[in-house]
């Protein structure tokens, strides 16, 4: 009996099934500890850990705001995490195919609201302004703040509304514009936006795209792994793998034209775009360490 009892904790723990549900096409999925984690902590307005509760990019677009935020819908539409919803209350985050996918809106005279409708006229002024902002470098970077700050207040507050993810394209003087992009960091991540910025830079190229990698087989990868790991079978075999790995991986993507990514990363404590002097202090760092930024 006492050997019995000592051996139940080191028993193969069930993998958590997807919770049942009533319409075809729906899939919910069992959200990870750290995804818990992160959730708990927006909710209850805490870090755990140092966490971030969201991702924050800028990208300077080479193409105009309209090309932009069509760009960024067509990314929307692919990738079926976009599709996600939060259910606290079950652990899990489901995945509804029917769920209108949020647009990227496009700031000036030409934006429309998210139901397709233009703005009213009581709103010219507005528009006015926008247009005069872009026509200067200064005011266009005032305005480009403006946004970054209302949508990283979207942003911390994603959780609570269900907004997981916002964008917002803002045109420039040149031609050019710039995508402000939020997405909660229950559903993206630092690789998650590597690989979002180097799918639209293929698209500004007229590149052909590899097939979406569908969140759901991800997240039965990373359940199959937590399994093995409370089995006791493979406590971590992540740590030696990556270090013999870390020396031969490429370097960070850098666009030197097309969708560039300017380096932000937020939390709720802290909100302070990276300077170009620290970026390049942390990757001598990493390069040191034979580590990745």
């Amino acid at each position: 009996m006492k050997a019995a009892a000592r051996q139940a904790p080191t028993q193969v723990r069930p993998r958590p099934a997807p919770h049942p549900t009533t319409r075809e096409g729906v899939v919910d999925v069992a959200m990870t500890p750290m995804q818990r984690a992160y959730l708990l902590g927006s909710l209850e307005g805490q870090e755990l850990g140092g966490q971030a509760t969201f991702l924050y990019v800028d990208i300077a677009m080479a193409c105009d705001a309209g090309r932009a935020a069509r760009l960024m819908d067509t990314l929307f539409a692919r990738h079926d995490i976009f599709t996600a919803t939060l259910r606290p209350e079950e652990a899990v985050i489901r995945l509804d195919p029917e769920l209108p996918i949020r647009t990227c809106r496009v700031h000036g005279p030409d934006r429309v609201e998210e139901d397709g409708t233009p703005r009213s006229a009581q709103r010219q002024d507005q528009r006015e302004q926008c247009d005069q902002a872009t026509q200067s470098g200064q005011a266009g970077s005032r305005l480009i703040a403006e946004v970054r700050e209302r949508l990283m207040a979207e942003a911390r507050d994603c959780h609570r509304t269900g907004r997981l993810y916002g964008a917002e394209a803002i045109p420039l003087a040149d031609g050019t514009s710039r995508v402000c992009l939020y997405a909660s960091m229950i559903i993206a991540d630092a690789v998650s936006g590597v690989v979002f910025i180097g799918e639209l830079h293929s698209l500004l190229r007229g590149e052909p795209l590899p097939a979406p990698a569908r969140y759901t087989n991800a997240m039965h990868q990373v359940q199959t792994l937590a399994a093995a790991r409370a089995d006791g079978q493979n406590p971590d075999p992540d740590k030696a793998y990556w270090a013999q790995k870390a020396p031969t991986l490429p370097p960070a993507p850098r666009f030197r034209r097309g969708a560039r990514m300017i380096d932000g990363w937020q939390t709720r404590g802290y909100q302070k775009l990276l300077s170009a002097e620290l970026v390049a202090g942390l990757e001598r760092r990493c390069r040191q360490d034979r580590t990745s930024l």
